[in-house]
């Protein structure tokens, strides 16, 4: 009987529903759009994200402004990372690298970025926001330059 009751209660659609309908009406977003100013594309990015299982995610973003010589000065950080915890507010956790088109130099330079931040990750489609620390290392034209203290914020849609 106990065994009969316990599939009974698995069943229920209080116990099915736990955020996200049964029959996957509802299902938790796995992808995201979304600005970010300063943070890992040093000024400001335009991302998408792809994220797996709701936890492991992998994130492209980029950024370029013609200015004046109608140079385009361009960043994009490509990056892989987790979120960690129960619900809508997460911590994640990234690393990759940040792709900068180095006009001196004609060439690319590539820096080492990371993420720690506490990010409202919604469990149906709608807004996503985060804030957090984006170290960048090794950025500069001789790869010595770094920004260890920097900070970044971030808004935009998850579906």
């Amino acid at each position: 009987m106990a065994l009969v009751c316990g599939l009974a209660g698995c069943l229920s659609p209080s116990i099915q529903r736990r955020g996200f309908e049964a029959d996957g009406d509802d299902e938790p977003p796995s992808n995201a759009v979304y600005g970010e100013l300063f943070g890992n594309g040093i000024l400001m990015t335009l991302n998408y994200e792809k994220i797996i299982d709701g936890k492991v995610f992998a994130r492209f973003g980029a950024f370029c402004v013609p200015d004046e010589s109608i140079a385009c000065p361009f960043s994009a950080p490509v990056m892989i990372g987790y979120l960690l915890g129960p619900g809508a507010n997460k911590l994640e956790l990234a690393f990759g690298q940040l792709w900068i088109w180095n006009q001196p130099l004609r060439g690319w330079t590539i820096a080492q970025t990371a993420t720690i931040a506490w990010r409202y990750q919604p469990l149906r489609p709608g807004m996503m926001w985060k804030v957090g620390w984006t170290p960048i290392l090794g950025a500069g034209p001789g790869q010595n330059e770094s920004a260890p203290i920097w900070l970044g914020v971030a808004s935009g849609f998850a579906w």
